[in-house]
């Protein structure tokens, strides 16, 4: 994937030189966040940089070194023998930046900070509100994790360096004069753009990719499409994991699930070919704390790739989707809402491709990295100061 031309323009002088180490104990050293999109934006100006995560092996990616981490075989595992690995591999590496990823990094982060080390925290989620919503987590004790966790990042606000909240609402938790709102909007990239399919020669496909969980509404999803006429020959293709494991035995339950096809986790080819060919995209997230003002990239690749969407009408999502008139907002708790929307996008597809055409402009002109790139530098640059 060549993302180089993401960042033109970013003056390559402007790391000085500084080494920077990505750390993350809970996603892929290859996630495009972190790999293709901050990393290649900080090699790109100057900065090198490495990666500290879960991976195969020790290898080098576009010129990053990664460093692999042992695999861990659960939440425990992860929290107590992968930090430690984690924690000695950063000492080793020396680095004048360090950029933790996940929550659960924030102790490392301190002492970093301890070691003089200059520490950044990418915020993902809305922690607390994330918290309030996990399954795994009995519910008594929800709210006093919650209220733990948003003391510990609002500690991590005052002693690191920087925020990088990955959404204005998120940003807004944190001190205005060290956070920037980073944002994960695609990269714009045309070798990574679906194969070019005449929209209205393409099957009744629908798709829907990620986590695939109770909470972002994978059983109205596939409960809607009960509600569909047989005539319209729609189906839905699902790319992702369940969790747990034991919802994909309810799902296949469901007088939905026949027509659905489930392709299970799919690398970005396999995401491009379903884009590709692929008519409505759905975002059929729950209302719940952390949902209100999500914005996931999943809503930005189906728009990317010139698809209507159909998505909840939670508040970021109407926002971003009646702002550039590209899809249709339901109330996703009721599956034949979603079915009635979809049901209208495949039966007008004039009308469908100009919403896609109208989508995808808003990201080419908005909604994507090469800007977010450029606040990025901003922030790094704060520290040489």
């Amino acid at each position: 994937m060549n993302v180089l031309t993401t960042t033109a323009g970013l003056s390559c002088a402007s790391g000085l030189g500084k080494s920077v180490c990505m750390l993350t104990s809970a996603h892929e050293a290859t996630e495009d966040r972190i790999l293709a999109k901050e990393c290649q934006s900080l090699v790109r100006a100057g900065y090198k940089v490495s990666i500290i995560a879960p991976h195969p092996k020790d290898e080098i990616i576009f010129g990053i070194p990664i460093k692999a981490l042992p695999q861990s075989t659960g939440r425990a595992s992860r929290i107590s023998r992968t930090l430690w690995h984690l924690y000695r591999e950063a000492i080793r590496q020396r680095a004048d930046i360090y950029h933790l990823h996940d929550p659960e990094l924030i102790l490392v982060g301190m002492l970093l900070k301890m070691r003089g080390k200059s520490v950044f925290y990418d915020v993902r989620e809305d922690l607390p509100a994330d918290i309030l919503d996990k399954y795994w987590i009995n519910p008594w004790l929800r709210v006093s994790i919650a209220k733990a966790a948003a003391a510990t990042e609002f500690l991590a606000g005052r002693l690191f360096d920087g925020i990088v909240a990955a959404t204005p609402h998120i940003a807004e938790r944190f001190p205005k004069m060290r956070t920037r709102a980073i944002q994960n909007f695609p990269i714009l990239d045309e070798s990574d753009v679906p194969t070019s399919v005449p929209y209205r020669e393409r099957p009744p496909l629908v798709l829907y990719f990620g986590g695939i969980t109770a909470i972002r509404g994978v059983r109205e999803m596939v409960d809607g499409m009960a509600f569909l006429p047989e005539g319209l020959q729609a189906r839905l293709a699902i790319a992702g994991c369940f969790a747990p494991a034991e919802l994909e035995t309810e799902m296949r339950q469901q007088a939905g699930w026949s027509r659905v096809d489930y392709v299970g986790w799919q690398a970005r080819p396999g995401l491009l070919d379903l884009l590709s060919q692929a008519r409505v995209g759905v975002v059929p997230y729950l209302p719940a704390a952390n949902h209100t003002d999500c914005q996931p990239i999943k809503l930005f690749e189906f728009m990317r790739a010139g698809l209507p969407v159909v998505v909840s009408n939670l508040t970021r999502l109407t926002e971003i989707v009646t702002s550039a008139d590209c899809g249709l907002v339901v109330d996703a708790t009721k599956p034949q809402e979603i079915a009635n929307a979809i049901q209208w996008l495949l039966e007008h597809p004039m009308e469908a491709e100009l919403m896609g055409a109208r989508g995808r402009k808003a990201v080419l002109d908005f909604y994507n990295w090469h800007s977010q790139a450029q606040d990025l530098l901003v922030l790094y640059r704060r520290i040489q100061r």
